[in-house]
């Protein structure tokens, strides 16, 4: 957000910047032309955020190391917070656990942030803020970890909405796995997935037996990457892959 009042131009994003100019002349050498320029260089340097969405993982928590690991994915991601945030988590893994830096399973609202990692990042792939916690176990960090493998297509290729692909040629990816063909399994899917399409016709490309159903799938909506941690969590949920269609 960009207001214009008076001499200055804020710059409202994580944290609000203010430059001041001089008053504006009608016909001064630092006109409308060298404002659009500086502004345009502030906006080059701000930090490129995504939009909030539910996410969870394993997460590694205390002084020398942030961690989080998805459920539905095999990188590392260093952990950044609001200073209340922060006490928080720290709260909430001495609740859970009885030594410093013991993994916990962390349901939260957050976003993938680039900016310069610190000192103590080490070797990540990338960072994250947690914006809300929803919950934070110990229970639960073996299921998160084994769900990762579950998944057998690469979460890198996806951008924060879902899509991949050229700009130009941005597109959703399709996923499918075998359920049992119980009322009660299709249930507990279509409440974590609303994208999910049952199928009892087609084994697809995965081969679903007699016994399952064929589920389907798509990127494009709101926290991807928890709903495919979750399903992949599901005990009768053995393998997800990009579905293919001819």
């Amino acid at each position: 957000m960009f207001n214009w009042s008076g001499g200055s131009i804020r710059v409202a994003d994580m944290k609000s910047r203010v430059i001041s100019f001089p008053p504006r002349k009608a016909d001064g050498a630092f006109g409308a032309a060298g404002r659009l320029i500086v502004l345009l260089v502030m906006v080059l340097s701000l930090p490129v955020v995504t939009f909030a969405e539910e996410m969870r993982g394993v997460l590694v928590y205390g002084h020398e190391e942030r961690t989080l690991r998805f459920c539905s994915d095999e990188r590392l991601y260093w952990v950044v917070a609001p200073a209340d945030v922060r006490d928080r988590i720290l709260a909430g893994v001495a609740r859970e656990t009885d030594r410093p830096y013991q993994p916990v399973l962390l349901v939260f609202d957050g976003r993938f942030v680039e900016r310069p990692l610190p000192g103590l990042a080490g070797d990540v792939d990338g960072m994250i803020e947690i914006l809300e916690i929803r919950s934070i176990s110990a229970t639960g960090v073996a299921a998160c970890k084994s769900a990762a493998s579950k998944i057998r297509f690469d979460l890198a290729r996806l951008d924060a909405d879902g899509l991949q692909g050229p700009p130009d040629g941005l597109k959703s990816l399709d996923y499918e796995y075998c359920i049992p063909n119980e009322a009660d399994a299709i249930a507990q899917v279509r409440s974590i997935d609303p994208t999910a399409r049952i199928y009892r016709e087609s084994p697809g490309r995965i081969g679903c037996s007699e016994t399952e159903v064929l589920c389907l799938g798509n990127t494009h909506q709101s926290g991807y990457r928890a709903v495919l941690g979750e399903l992949a969590g599901l005990c009768f949920v053995h393998e997800i892959r990009e579905a293919f269609f001819e």
